[in-house]
């Protein structure tokens, strides 16, 4: 009973540790965007355009339309801009993608001497998501456009479970507003011509995270499914640990202290069932891989200090830099570079002050920066006025990602005052997780597109709070006035 009285502790210190994450992130992001806008009324501008674009996105979320009637024009909106920008952009992958690209044509051919290159030695698993790609391309062949429509069906999908999810932890409004807002979201749309294992991954992730708040542990059998979402997630992007995770750590201090006793047993132990189904998937699919002689290893992180040792990088401030990358291939691969990297990580670690001036750059870098999607996706494109193109693409997911920081604070502010909406924990403790992670790791802004959804669920109540204050005011001010108590003049 003494637990319980204090069970509200945890929510209240992760919303203020929130506030402060979209705060700082609001500051940082404008600082970024106002560089992109060349006119004198900057800030005016900014705010017109940020108060015109929220206002026409809670007028249609608020509309009077059918929920299916509402899901299926947005539905056709999102699906047909995607398809266009597809088919205009012909982005060719360059980099990691690239490499999983080319492996994937050789494996549809046959060959599996791909797990044997440098790049699959060192990071296995990737193989989860170059098997994916021969699958696509051997079911439909080699045209690079399938592997983009169905970029296209993920990132669809993950905005469907954007308004199951904010409309299961807030409200209708709520579930409309977040799959508005990410379908439109600059990033989301050209990131779908890029090759990139986010879309799947993160479909696949935000799935578990629906099972979780849906029924939860609650259910008989949606616990199968969050480690089944999970495990499968992580063999195409190595981040299902993170979310499993956030999982226990949000059921140990948010499901279980408001568990009555005779339940605990059963959550303990459909949480543990969570995990070990995610650890079946993991290592079924890793000893699959090495009977068929794919890879000789694990899919695992064969260099586990790498990212370590970049993001504790001061002069190249956590971001990948070839001094590293040069310096750390002279040993030999395995424990001997192991060994390096780890001694590396421990000299960056020592000196605490240059750390937290480190931590505050990388914070503005991860987290106030434009999105580079726009460069992966135009990068080697040659059309007309394409610098034109890119500076309109920046300055438009500038200012979405500005209403994302200003709006998630508005909401935890809200949120802070009231003792309600207690599913909205899960999706804060995984943003917040993550921006710990990356304060210790490796930084691409790219990065960052993985736990966006979360700051959509979180933002829509903002919006939410705000239009319904909007709405109440201008009813208040419309009400006529009384009319005065004195007697009506008359000719006498």
């Amino acid at each position: 009973m003494l637990i319980k009285q204090f069970a509200w502790i945890p929510t209240k210190a992760l919303v203020v540790a929130g506030i402060l994450f979209f705060l700082f992130t609001m500051i940082c992001s404008y600082l970024n965007t106002i560089t992109l806008i060349v006119i004198d009324v900057k800030i005016i501008s900014l705010f017109i355009g940020a108060i015109c674009l929220i206002g026409v996105a809670a007028f249609i979320a608020a509309s009077s339309l059918s929920r299916r009637m509402y899901l299926s024009i947005l539905l056709l909106v999102a699906i047909a801009i995607r398809l266009v920008w597809i088919l205009a952009i012909d982005t060719q992958p360059n980099s990691d993608f690239q490499v999983m690209y080319e492996s994937a044509l050789l494996a549809a051919q046959g060959s599996v001497s791909f797990g044997d290159s440098e790049y699959f030695v060192r990071w296995p698993y990737q193989i989860g998501f170059t098997l994916y790609q021969m699958l696509l391309i051997k079911l439909f062949g080699t045209p690079m456009i399938i592997l983009k429509l169905f970029n296209l069906v993920f990132n669809v999908g993950t905005a469907v479970l954007l308004y199951l999810i904010a409309a299961k932890v807030f409200n209708e409004f709520c579930g409309r507003i977040a799959m508005l807002l990410f379908a439109m979201y600059t990033p989301s749309i050209i990131l779908c011509s890029v090759l990139t294992n986010q879309h799947l991954s993160i479909f696949l992730f935000f799935l578990g995270s629906y099972f979780i708040i849906h029924k939860g542990l609650t259910s008989r059998y949606h616990w199968i499914f969050i480690g089944l979402s999970y495990g499968l997630g992580h063999l195409f992007r190595p981040m299902g640990s993170f979310y499993l995770l956030a999982f226990i750590a949000y059921v140990l201090l948010f499901k279980l202290l408001r568990t009555p006793r005779k339940f605990v047993g059963s959550v303990l132990g459909k949480t543990l069932g969570v995990v070990v189904v995610y650890i079946i998937v993991q290592q079924l699919f890793s000893y699959t891989l090495i009977a068929t002689g794919v890879t000789h290893s694990k899919l695992s992180n064969n260099e586990p200090y790498w990212k370590l040792v970049v993001g504790l990088n001061q002069p190249h401030e956590g971001a990948w830099n070839s001094e590293d990358a040069n310096y750390v291939v002279q040993y030999a691969f395995g424990k001997e570079r192991n060994q390096i990297e780890l001694q590396m990580v421990r000299e960056r670690l020592a000196d605490k002050s240059a750390l937290i001036v480190l931590f505050t750059k990388k914070f503005k870098s991860m987290w106030g920066d434009g999105d580079p999607s726009i460069f992966w996706s135009l990068g080697d494109i040659d059309i007309e006025h394409l610098s034109v193109l890119m500076v309109i693409l920046m300055l438009t997911e500038g200012i979405a990602y500005f209403l994302l920081a200003l709006f998630g604070l508005l909401s935890l502010l809200f949120l802070l005052r009231r003792n309600e909406y207690p599913k909205h924990a899960l999706f804060l403790l995984m943003l917040l997780g993550y921006v710990i992670v990356h304060a210790l790791i490796e930084i691409q802004t790219r990065y960052r597109i993985d736990i966006l959804p979360c700051l959509f669920i979180l933002q829509s109540y903002g919006i939410f709070v705000f239009y319904t204050s909007i709405k109440r005011l201008l009813i208040s001010k419309n009400k006529p006035r009384k009319k005065a108590m004195n007697p009506p003049m008359t000719d006498s």
